[in-house]
């Protein structure tokens, strides 16, 4: 994850198709963290529904995921360029990967990445210590915990993404 992208352009209308795509921002809910890691700054905002979302601005980058009732966040992270090209795109862009983090009480998280549909670890580490905001954490003290679906599944992407990548690539062609 380490290579500059060369396109902003395409990120930027991958982000937007993101807001689009997902009505219930999580900043209309309020609950929005920062945090500093392993590729620098990190925003995340967790929706209603559990669903997280979230920028590196330091690679272009943005991640995509599901906060779990155990306080681990599933994601995918994608960016608009990288060191890796992936055979299929996610969102619109063939450099991405998965990351699992684990959330802590004491404001920081843990986690590995890989790169498209390989093993994790195989990326390396991306770890992170809140800087401002909250931590998804508390949102499953305050409620009912989310459902225990993993996201991203061994087996592809789940339906939301797939959709959100058809429509990525129905609007390339306009």
């Amino acid at each position: 994850m380490k290579a500059r992208p060369s396109n902003p352009l395409t990120a930027l209308v991958v982000f937007l198709l993101a807001a689009i795509l997902c009505p219930h921002s999580a900043q209309a809910q309020g609950l929005q963290s920062a945090w500093e890691t392993d590729f620098g700054p990190l925003h995340l905002d967790l929706d209603r529904n559990y669903n997280i979302s979230g920028s590196y601005p330091k690679y272009q980058g943005w991640v995509v995921g599901r906060l779990l009732s155990d306080g681990r966040i599933n994601a995918y992270w994608m960016q608009s360029a990288g060191k890796r090209k992936c055979p299929r795109k996610v969102y619109g862009t063939p450099y991405w990967g998965v990351v699992r983090w684990r959330l802590a009480s004491n404001g920081s998280m843990s986690g590995e990445w890989s790169y498209c549909d390989d093993t994790m670890k195989s990326g390396g580490k991306w770890s992170a210590r809140l800087t401002a905001g909250t931590s998804p954490l508390a949102k499953l003290s305050r409620g009912a915990p989310p459902p225990r679906r993993q996201v991203p599944k061994k087996d592809g992407l789940d339906d939301f993404m797939r959709d959100a990548d058809k429509l990525f690539n129905f609007l390339e062609k306009l």
